[in-house]
């Protein structure tokens, strides 16, 4: 009997505190309807996660972009875009950056031009190039006339690029930048429009001066008019000079003595034996009998 009035006192004991121990300790974080076990407010009660790291459970993380993979060759392709490939677009291109420059100045043309004139000249070397390599073939004499004659346009183009180019630095006042793809066109080609032009260019610069103008600072200039003490002087030595000039003139006229007279000498006629015995009389043989009687 006593044991089981400990029992069901046991069991009443458990029973009555079971909702204590789910309830004790710290409420769980956002549940304020849970009240504390009866001493909980004495002890502090300690976060389940420092601030720092409940700020970094809250926030969300980062998502990382997504680049995208540059394109190889992707670069400048929008400046490669207005490169032309042949002679007519070639010139047209020169006529619309020349167009521009002259309207709005040169501001923005600088990589324009630039290009376009790196690009005139590695077409006019490929063309020439390639004229080399057909010259070495007999069956290829066609092929190498045409490559010449486009690589002869690409050049003639190339100076023009380099004009505009000079024009471009000369309108941003950076001269002596303007006189090198001067001078080489003036190198290249004195005699055409675009070298006159260029050359008319470093005139305009005062790199260069006209024919006339060099002519005039080049001249030398008379002397101031001499003293008389120095016009004397002048006069004896050129009166001595001319007295020695005579003097050296008669001595070498003059004969040497005791040079050798030429010896006159009379030469012989020579006789042939042959016509000395038709010349000489022959006695006759009576006339000879006659003198032997006689004596």
């Amino acid at each position: 009997m006593q044991s089981k009035l400990f029992f069901s006192a046991l069991l009443l004991c458990l029973s009555s505190m079971a909702p204590c121990h789910a309830q004790g300790g710290s409420p769980l974080p956002g549940n304020e309807g849970v009240a504390p076990m009866p001493g909980a407010e004495l002890r502090p009660s300690a976060p389940a996660y420092p601030p720092e790291n409940v700020q970094r459970l809250s926030a969300p993380a980062p998502v990382p972009q997504q680049t995208q993979a540059p394109t190889p060759g992707r670069k400048g392709s929008a400046a490669y875009g207005h490169l032309p490939l042949t002679v007519k677009d070639a010139k047209n291109r020169l006529v619309e950056l020349r167009t521009a420059m002259a309207a709005s100045g040169p501001s923005g043309l600088h990589d324009p031009i630039y290009q376009l004139s790196e690009w005139l000249a590695d077409s006019a070397d490929a063309h020439i190039k390639m004229a080399a390599a057909f010259s070495k073939h007999d069956d290829m004499k066609a092929q190498c006339a045409a490559e010449h004659q486009i690589g002869m346009k690409f050049s003639q183009l190339k100076r023009d690029a380099q004009l505009l180019k000079a024009d471009l630095l000369i309108a941003q006042k950076r001269y002596p930048e303007a006189l090198n793809p001067l001078v080489e066109i003036v190198l290249a080609d004195p005699t055409s429009a675009t070298g006159k032009t260029a050359y008319q260019r470093l005139k305009d610069l005062g790199f260069s001066h006209d024919a006339e103008s060099a002519a005039s600072t080049t001249a030398v200039t008379k002397p101031p008019a001499a003293s008389a003490d120095s016009a004397a002087t002048e006069t004896e030595a050129a009166s001595s000079s001319t007295s020695v000039v005579q003097t050296s003139v008669k001595a070498a006229v003059k004969p040497v003595a005791g040079a050798v007279k030429p010896v006159a000498t009379a030469v012989k006629p020579v006789v042939h034996p042959v016509a000395r015995l038709v010349t000489k009389p022959i006695a006759h043989p009576i006339s000879i009998a006659a003198k032997r009687r006689a004596h």
